[in-house]
């Protein structure tokens, strides 16, 4: 093979790989893959609510916790969120679980006036002072959710924008043990 062609097939190679890796973190409909927190004790995370409150990831042991990471000017944000509300209002009659947002790449000011002018927020939402929470969960691009099990144990990860059935999937799937 000629040292030409060789050079093609692995710029193409490495173009379709990056073409795989952007289609993911951009967005799809909630598509799962690995992270390196998948299997693991959720990282500390802890800190002032937008609203005031103080915040520990530890106080929601014993119940389900979705970690959403999440943007106002983000497509894919916009499109899960009447989801979100509803997964949340579900699982909060039945007190088995509860969302937390994580703001990456946005301002206080503006996920303010999402929240304002789209409902929700009435959750642990953790402002642009906590964006670094966003390495430490290893996230790439918003929107990105983290199931946490009642353990404390980090049991999914979704990227792109998810539906309140794929994060009762998951729940369902490792209630079940299987």
């Amino acid at each position: 093979m000629s040292a030409g062609r060789t050079g093609s097939l692995a710029v193409g190679g490495v173009f379709a790989l990056l073409i795989m890796v952007f289609a993911a973190s951009i967005g799809g409909a909630g598509i799962k893959d690995t992270n390196r927190l998948v299997g693991k004790a959720v990282p500390e995370v802890t800190g002032v609510t937008m609203e005031g409150d103080s915040f520990d990831i530890d106080d929601y042991r014993g119940q389900w916790l979705a970690v959403n990471f999440f943007a106002s000017w983000c497509v894919a944000c916009q499109q899960e969120h009447p989801e979100l509300i509803a997964w949340r209002a579900e699982h909060l009659m039945a007190g088995d679980a509860e969302l937390i947002t994580l703001v990456m790449g946005d301002t206080d000011k503006a996920v303010r006036e999402f929240f304002a002018e789209r409902g929700g927020g009435e959750w642990p939402v953790l402002g642009e002072a906590y964006e670094s929470y966003s390495v430490t969960f290893g996230v790439i691009a918003v929107p990105e959710t983290f199931m946490i099990s009642p353990f404390g144990l980090v049991v999914g990860h979704l990227t792109g924008a998810v539906t309140a059935d794929q994060l009762d999937g998951v729940i369902e799937h490792y209630s079940q043990g299987t």
